[in-house]
């Protein structure tokens, strides 16, 4: 009995999940398709192609500018001095940032390509979505899903392809605001008393004129709106290379004033090291000549010199005077010894 109640529910179960899916209604698009047949997503893919191809040129001539510098510098590097060196490793660290901030100007989360694609590309987007929209709220549709997508379709049924059904819903709500604008033209014109027929055309070139003058209004709105951000661009790229420029010429002034005190410290030293040799040899002179030297002519001498060489003079005399003390005790003691010597001897 158990057995059978539970049978009961299972079916029951699998029925009600079998109808709740009859339930669903599903379709599917092909956006790649639906875009491709629409002549304005055509014209705006194929400018913004072109702004990607420019952009990349340009990006591939820096990074080659860059990729040469380094090679130069591998290539120069054992004829050059350290000082040269750094100053073509700081040039390349320039450009290799300057690259960097370009690229992310162009490309980056918030650059040029996602201003124009969202300029150009998804207004063209949002109206394919739209007449989606349109035809699911129509059909009833509970899903819709996209076939270019990432979702994995194995097989899908053409008979659930609405494309054909969203571009014609395109093209009516095109012809639809046509025939409106249409529509008011000529309702102005109501109180003229031309003919029928010379309103009708009259209305119609004029319409025509209304739609190319607004789209040519659009087109040089976003040809400003896009110059105006490329020029914003322009001007932060141009303020951080002319803080690239300013740490640079700041690191030069310090590393010439490190340079030059460098310089004038090695000056310094080899003026005192000449002058302690000049003292040196006045030092070293023959018993002779220190002889002499004690007469008035040393006198004038020891006059001339300056306070550290008359210091370092009196330090080598005070020296030579305390060996020759030295001396002299060192051969009285040994006649002492000598003498002590032959006294025992005898």
């Amino acid at each position: 009995m158990k057995k059978i109640i539970l049978t009961v529910l299972i079916s029951s179960l699998t029925l009600s999940l079998l109808f709740a899916q009859k339930s669903q209604r599903i379709a599917y698009i092909d956006s790649e398709y639906i875009l491709e047949n629409m002549p304005e997503y055509v014209e705006a893919q194929a400018n913004l192609n072109e702004k990607i191809s420019k952009w990349q040129q340009v990006l591939n001539a820096k990074k080659n500018e860059v990729e040469q510098l380094k090679a130069d510098l591998n290539n120069q590097k054992a004829l050059l001095t350290k000082e040269l060196i750094l100053d073509k490793e700081e040039d390349i660290s320039i450009k290799e940032t300057e690259l960097q901030e370009l690229q992310k100007t162009y490309f980056g989360p918030n650059g040029d390509l996602f201003f124009m694609r969202k300029q150009l590309v998804k207004p063209i987007q949002d109206q394919m979505y739209n007449a989606v929209k349109e035809i699911a709220d129509s059909k009833k549709y509970d899903f819709v899903f996209d076939k270019t997508s990432d979702l994995i379709m194995l097989y899908s049924n053409n008979a659930y392809d609405i494309s054909e059904l969203v571009l014609n819903s395109i093209s009516r709500s095109k012809r639809k605001d046509e025939m409106e604008t249409r529509r008011a033209v000529i309702s102005g014109n109501q109180a003229s008393t031309r003919p029928n027929n010379q309103v009708a055309e009259e209305s119609d070139e004029e319409v025509k004129s209304t739609v190319a003058e607004d789209r040519e209004a659009a087109k040089i709105a976003r040809e400003e709106q896009q110059k105006a951000i490329i020029a914003e661009k322009q001007k932060q790229r141009e303020e951080q290379r002319q803080k690239v420029i300013a740490q640079r010429e700041e690191n030069l002034k310090k590393r010439e004033e490190a340079k030059q005190a460098a310089l004038k410290k090695k000056e310094t030293e080899s003026a005192t090291k000449t002058t302690d040799s000049k003292i040196t040899k006045k030092i070293k002179q023959p018993a002779d000549s220190i002889k002499v030297a004690l007469t008035d002519t040393l006198k004038v001498e020891k006059d001339s010199l300056t306070p550290q060489q008359r210091a370092i003079l009196d330090r080598q005399q005070k020296k030579e005077a305390q060996q020759k003390a030295i001396q002299e005790q060192r051969e009285k003691a040994l006649k002492e010894r000598e003498a002590l010597r032959k006294k025992n001897n005898n």
